[in-house]
């Protein structure tokens, strides 16, 4: 979004995490942030 400033994404990604963090039982799961993400990570995520 070209509207958004870098600090509003980080404030956005903070927020998304610790709703999904508060999730339990089959809902819950592990957030994982597209920028800190290893290649490793992200490879096991598209090949699952």
């Amino acid at each position: 979004n070209p509207w958004s400033t870098e600090a509003q994404y980080k404030e956005m990604e903070e927020k998304v995490s610790s709703t999904l963090s508060g999730l339990e039982n089959e809902l819950k799961g592990t957030f994982y942030p597209l920028t800190g993400m290893g290649k490793e990570v992200q490879q096991k995520l598209i090949d699952d």
